[in-house]
């Protein structure tokens, strides 16, 4: 709210009496100087062009035309003696007083325009509705029902008049009056002014007076005449214009708040409102707080609502809208009319400043604002054309209004009059609108906001978050915004303590070798392992375990001391790893496949290697190199006997148990350390989430180099289960493996979702029957990958009967450190499969960079505490400082975090959403963009199997979103299909610019998906047919550039709304057919609206010939198109 609207705001309380004295003295009391020149008359004509703002707001119902979203309303309700002849008298001399209560709209070639009834012609809409119901509740329900439909009710702009007003008689005594204008011609201080008039003008009429309203020196169509002729031309515009092309120059933010669902593809005004009050107290704190600070109340709250947006996106730069009333005259003061105009306030949030230091900012922005509001919002759109997308407003997505328009007061003598407030609202004009209003109780007022995006607990949970940073900036201004303490005690509480809540009594402190024996001597001659036709007791595992051991120790393995253990996997293998463990060495898997460069760099912090005969050769040039290893051959010791029998060491949970390498972002691979109380907890936390008794049979189906191939190896042979050994081979082949699986009656599976995929997929092209029964499969785990919520539905389709387990770890956390068991499919609606709560004795925690913890439903990088951490990465102590960080939230000694790059988020049943890697997140053109969005939508195409979403930069310069598809059975997609399928469910700027159809997707050899070996998309983006390369002729003469393909945006392009009559025309003009406008803005593509011509327009036909005819006269000298014309007019459309 600037001064000048302060002010006004003021003035406003005073009576039309009082406002008329007051005019009088401040013009007697002018100092004599340069006056600005009076707004002129316009010409007469019933007919002139709109106001800038209302040709937005006509635009922006084009975009809805359903929407009752800018419908405004007033209900006042009088409870006394009201004369009805009166109140339609009063109505009426409005309408006469006020052309903008006898106007509509209508649309010529190229403009919108006002339509202004004379007063005789226009149409008076008043209605009288007496509710005879027998009781004063029942009368009163049907009132409310009433105003509740009929303030939704749409206008037609262009036909009749703007507003509608209905008087219902509730009793003899007892009235509302209902009054509903369309925004094109109101704003709130005409709704206050409107009120102020019918109450001054219902008075003077009963009391036998003449209308005493002072007339109107100027109508609104004069100033919407004098603002597109005369402004523009002034000095002022230009100078105002600069100011604003620095203010808003560059790419602009769009607000990324977090939503409960995806924004559709075009915005829609569906919407709801949430209550605000303040407290008194903070009230009077807050105006304490600005007169301290040097700003107005609206600059605090401005300050504040921008603080929480902030700790809601992480985005240091925000845009919020604000109104202004927009009557920098005095003769703009008692017109009805839209004067009220947009500032996009522009807020600089970098570098954590403190709150302090964000209220001067603040204060200078608005202060600057407010001494450049003249250039109507609307045309600055215009001027500075930013990126549009029909999903979303250009500029900001976020308003905040401190209302000043004062209360209703008494006017009429004998009657109670009171506002209803208390109305329905179903609309929202952006994705969050803050409405405050400053009384005498305080603020209070509400924040609307699109129900497309949010639901009613995150918008109350965001209410108190900035309601808390209003109490906060007040009584501590000197902290820094990032670290101000956002979350109550008990939301800290919940997110840190109560929701991590996870001891268990887990043997951990003692080593796994020692559990193992233990269970070896409950059950010796209990079936271990299974190797293909290899059958290994428990006894026997333990006792060839022995041997190897004793070897080790024999050659100087001892507590920690790294062995490296290169073989296939095998019942061999898994008794080499439980003989390291009972040499108190530390095991570190190696892939046989590995070229020599790799194991060479692996073993460079391992003296002993464990391998087999066939892979000596891989070994020789590393040894060549690194004298001192020692090469161990697992055939020749198991075959020969030790002299004297080794005792195992006896180990801790402190101890390290493995090293597993995985990929660096520098190319060089890192060796994460775990310990063996890490390693035991999840062992222990799988057997206990998934109930693993003796009688379990556990498919050992990961690669050693892969982390859960631990688990599965161990967690087994803790509880006397048994370890099912797949060769490599099975796992290329998903129709063996399952038969595997049923042939061996496995218990517990556990795949990479794109492994399962590829299965089901391969089921269903070979009919239902194919599908294997699985009668002994407890349970399915996926890991590795995010789990698609439409793989889920597929695996419930046939299989009801059998869980998933969807589990989430990074490697440097012992493996899974979040569950989720899912005995349903995931809703169509879900975006992102749950990846669960944490596991026992492990904590996370979804924080800011500083280290805060973030809201629910707000992302933020994951962070894992507890026993799983681990030690770091091997002999890389910078690394290791970088991501393992001192667990500010654990009272055990020593505690570490561990920061995972992965973005998250809590739901409010305590459970996490995977969003994706900090550091996989795309920009393109200013947005950020989650893949994982794109490919969520893709997947529930009926035509596609799977998807995956890149963005490629194959030429420099220029980015691109590329789609890979794997086709469903029996479905040829086409690019445009999925384009237009996309296109209802996501903004522009997701849309993929190609799609490349393949027959699988490229795995690496863990089975995830091999980014780096997905194919290069073709760059051809020309029209294919005639009506498409005339449709591209016209968009280059609108857009005046031949830089345009057919799938390229109008509005990414420049297009705007003001110039689409412009294009309508064209296409008028070529084919002499009228398309809807609405079509332009939802296909604002060639390839959409030709596609959309096609398949809707009835003169389809006739524009395809016109088209084709076009093309082929398009290339003729003007005397053989004369000729042609003349030898083929019978047959010219």
């Amino acid at each position: 709210m600037s001064l000048r609207d302060e002010l006004a705001k003021r003035k406003q309380q005073l009576s039309l009496s009082q406002q008329a004295s007051l005019q009088k003295r401040l013009k007697r009391e002018e100092s004599p100087g340069p006056q600005r020149e009076a707004i002129p008359k316009r010409p007469p004509s019933p007919i002139v062009s709109a106001s800038s703002a209302q040709k937005r707001i006509w635009f922006l119902q084009q975009l809805d035309p359903k929407s009752p979203a800018y419908n405004e309303h007033i209900a006042l309700r009088f409870q006394g003696p009201l004369d009805e002849a009166i109140v339609a008298h009063a109505l009426r001399t409005m309408q006469h007083r006020h052309e903008m209560l006898r106007s509509h709209f209508q649309l010529d070639i190229e403009h919108i325009q006002l339509v202004v009834f004379s007063e005789e012609q226009a149409p008076f809409p008043f209605h009288l509705l007496s509710c005879e119901q027998s009781t004063r509740e029942e009368r009163e329900s049907a009132a409310y029902a009433y105003i509740s439909n009929e303030s939704q009710r749409l206008f037609s702009l262009t036909d009749g008049v703007l507003w509608r007003t209905t008087l219902i008689r509730l009793d003899l005594e007892d009235y509302i009056l209902l009054t509903v204008l369309h925004h094109s011609i109101c704003d709130a201080w005409s709704i206050a002014l409107f009120n102020r008039e019918f109450l001054h003008l219902y008075e003077t009429f009963r009391q036998g007076k003449v209308c005493q309203l002072s007339p109107l020196t100027i109508q609104y169509t004069d100033f919407a005449h004098w603002q597109q002729q005369a402004f523009e031309q002034d000095k002022r515009f230009q100078q105002q214009l600069a100011y604003w092309k620095k203010q808003l120059g560059g790419p602009l933010p769009v607000l990324e708040l977090p939503t409960t669902r995806l924004r559709p593809a075009i915005q829609s005004t569906s919407g709801s409102r949430y209550p605000i009050t303040l407290p008194y107290a903070l009230y009077r704190q807050l105006q304490a707080f600005s007169r301290q600070e040097g700003a107005t109340l609206f600059m605090i709250l401005l300050a504040a609502f921008a603080l929480t947006l902030y700790r809601y996106t992480h985005q240091e730069e925000i845009i919020i809208g604000t109104l202004i009333a927009g009557r920098t005259r005095p003769e703009f003061e008692p017109i009805i009319g839209l004067f009220a105009n947009t500032l996009a306030l522009r807020l600089d949030l970098h570098g954590n400043p403190s709150c302090q230091e964000l209220i001067r900012r603040t204060r200078n922005v608005a202060l600057e604002a407010y001494a450049h509001q003249d250039i109507a919002f609307e045309r600055l759109v215009e001027y500075l054309q930013p990126g549009r997308s029909t999903s979303h407003t250009p500029i900001f997505q976020t308003m905040l209004v401190l209302q000043n328009v004062p209360p209703v007061h008494n006017g009429i003598e004998h009657v109670q009059i009171t506002p209803l407030e208390e109305l329905e609202h179903t609309t929202a004009k952006f994705d969050l609108m803050l409405n405050l209003r400053e009384g005498p109780q305080g603020i209070s007022g509400y924040l609307e906001y699109t129900t497309d995006l949010f639901d009613a607990d995150f918008i109350a949970t965001l209410c108190n978050h900035f309601s808390r940073v209003l109490s906060l900036m007040a009584t501590s201004s000197s902290q820094h915004i990032a670290s101000l303490p956002l979350l109550s005690e008990p939301e800290r509480e919940r997110l840190l303590s109560t929701w991590n809540s996870t001891t268990r009594p887990y043997p951990y402190h003692t080593g796994f070798i020692q559990l193992f024996e233990a269970q070896v001597a409950k059950t010796p001659s209990a079936l271990a392992v299974m190797d293909g036709e290899i059958r290994v007791t428990y006894a026997e595992l333990n006792s060839r375990a022995t041997i190897l051991a004793h070897h080790l120790r024999a050659c100087g393995v001892g507590t920690e001391v790294i062995v490296a253990l290169l073989a296939a996997r095998s019942w061999k293998f898994l008794a080499a790893l439980l003989a390291i463990f009972k040499a108190g060495g530390a095991y570190l898997p190696l892939d046989p496949h590995a070229p020599a460069s790799r194991l060479a760099l692996l073993l460079e912090n391992s003296q002993y290697v464990l391998t087999t005969p066939e892979l000596f050769p891989q070994l020789e040039a590393v040894q060549r190199e690194k004298q001192a290893m020692t090469i161990l051959d697992i055939e020749a010791l198991l075959s020969t006997a030790p002299s004297g029998r080794a005792p195992s060491a006896q180990t801790t949970g402190e101890q390290l148990a493995y090293v597993i390498y995985t990929s660096g972002s520098t190319g060089q691979p890192k060796g994460a350390m775990l310990t063996q109380q890490g390693m035991i907890n999840h062992l222990y936390s799988k057997i206990t989430d998934l109930h693993i008794t003796e009688t379990d049979r556990v498919a050992q189906t990961a690669s050693h180099c892969f982390d859960i191939s631990i688990w599965q190896f161990l967690a087994p042979l803790l509880v006397g289960a048994q370890v099912h050994i797949f060769e490599d081979s099975l796992l290329r082949d998903p129709h063996t493996l399952f038969e595997r699986v049923q042939q061996n009656q496995i218990t517990l599976l556990e795949l990479v979702p794109s492994l399962l995929e590829i299965a089901l997929d391969v089921w269903q092209r070979q009919g239902p029957k194919q599908f294997p029964s699985l009668p002994s499969l407890r349970w399915l785990l996926l890991t590795g990958e995010a789990l698609p919520p439409a793989l889920t539905r597929s695996w419930f389709e046939h299989y009801p009967h059998i869980p998933l387990l969807n589990a989430y770890g990074p490697t440097e956390c012992s493996d899974d450190v979040a569950t989720i068991g899912l005995t349903e499919p995931v809703a169509t609606s879900t975006m992102y499969t749950p990846i669960g709560r944490p596991i026992a004795n492990t904590q996370l925690y979804v924080l800011t960079p500083q280290l805060e913890p973030v809201p629910v439903g707000v992302s933020g990088e994951l962070y894992v505490g507890g026993i799983g951490v681990g030690r770091g990465y091997l002999n890389n102590p910078a690394r290791t400082a970088e991501v393992f960080l001192p667990d500010p939230f654990s009272h055990r000694e020593g505690a570490r975090l561990y920061k995972t790059g992965d973005r998250v988020r809590w739901q409010a049943n305590g459970t996490l959403e995977y969003l994706g890697r900090l550091d996989a997140q795309i920009k393109l053109r200013g947005y950020r963009i989650e893949p994982g969005e794109i490919e969520a939508i893709l997947s529930q195409h009926p035509s596609v199997r799977q998807s995956v979403l890149t963005l490629r930069e194959d030429e420099p310069g220029n980015k691109c979103l590329v789609a890979y598809i794997i086709p469903a059975q029996g479905w040829q997609p086409e690019p445009e299909q999925l384009r237009q399928f996309l296109r209802q469910r996501l903004p522009s700027y997701m849309l993929p610019a190609f799609f490349i159809f393949l027959e699988a997707l490229p795995l690496n050899e863990n089975g995830k998906i091999d980014y780096r070996a997905l194919p290069t998309p073709s760059q051809v983006d020309l029209p294919l047919t005639a009506l498409e390369q005339v449709l591209l002729t016209l968009w280059r003469q609108v857009l005046g550039t031949e830089q345009v393909g057919i799938h390229d945006n109008f509005f990414d392009l420049g297009g705007q709304p003001s110039q689409l009559p412009l294009l309508m025309t064209g296409i008028y003009e070529t084919f002499e057919v009228e398309l809807p406008l609405l079509w332009l803005i939802e296909h604002p593509t060639v390839a959409q609206l030709s596609r959309v011509i096609e398949q809707e327009c009835q003169e389809y036909g006739r524009m395809k010939a016109i088209a084709e005819l076009f093309l082929k006269v398009s290339c003729l000298s003007d005397e053989e198109v004369t000729g042609f014309l003349q030898e083929h007019k019978e047959r010219i459309p």
